[in-house]
């Protein structure tokens, strides 16, 4: 089975409201930082011993500045996009077995008491019909 990244699911999803003319948001909730590209980039100059290092490093900083965010406030477990005119919010998972955490789970029954529209949504295609669903309704 084709292995596609939920980011370029949510970049397809993303450019395919835009092309419509709907209004999506996208919830930054956590920090993708490419450590595995930083790591690529100074192989060539480094030891494999500081290879480990750099990492271990790279993921301590990812830990500082996420846990700095979730103590201004942001939610853990939100979902990924928001479509305000919908009033709909989108968990974009992968086509192939991304799962939902508890901690989303605890969000969507939050989000969906006060009204609001969650889909778990497994890649763009899928998302993109709850999008039209919703659309019609």
């Amino acid at each position: 089975m084709l292995n596609v990244l939920e980011q370029e699911e949510q970049k397809a999803l993303v450019t395919r409201c835009q092309m419509e003319r709907i209004t999506i948001i996208s919830i930054e909730n956590s920090l993708q930082f490419p450590i595995n590209a930083v790591l690529d980039i100074v192989k060539p100059y480094v030891n494999l011993a500081a290879i480990d290092t750099i990492k271990n490093r790279l993921q301590k900083l990812m830990s500082m500045l996420t846990n700095k965010r979730y103590s201004q406030g942001m939610l853990k477990g939100c979902p990924d996009l928001f479509l305000p005119e919908l009033k709909l919010f989108i968990e974009l998972k992968r086509r192939d077995g991304g799962v939902v955490s508890a901690e989303q789970l605890k969000v969507h029954k939050i989000l969906r008491n006060y009204g609001y529209k969650v889909e778990v949504c497994h890649g763009a295609k899928e998302a993109w019909q709850a999008i039209e669903n919703e659309r019609k309704k």
